[in-house]
């Protein structure tokens, strides 16, 4: 099951494990007929992010808002309902 993510708050507390696991998540690109499979973990106790991209085995690590901004299309995606929470 997917779920649209709606904004970067929404973002962050379904990102967040206690245990640090990043969470499933898959940006849907050119309306959808491409996708883009990432695992996103979040840090509250240092508001960042850690992405793991899957199309290419790269990882960005301590991300706050504005890096996830400038240095991902995780925001824009967020922005256009074009990104969402991959539940198993």
């Amino acid at each position: 099951m997917m779920k649209r993510v709606t904004s970067i708050a929404e973002l962050k507390m379904l990102s967040y494990r206690e245990t640090g696991e990043y969470v499933d998540f898959c940006m849907m690109l050119a309306g959808g007929l491409a996708k883009s499979y990432k695992r996103i973990g979040y840090d509250p106790e240092t508001d960042t992010f850690g992405v793991y991209n899957m199309c290419d085995d790269t990882e960005q690590e301590d991300l706050d808002d504005e890096a996830l901004a400038r240095d991902t299309l995780i925001v824009t995606a967020v922005e256009r309902g074009a990104l969402f929470y991959c539940e198993l």
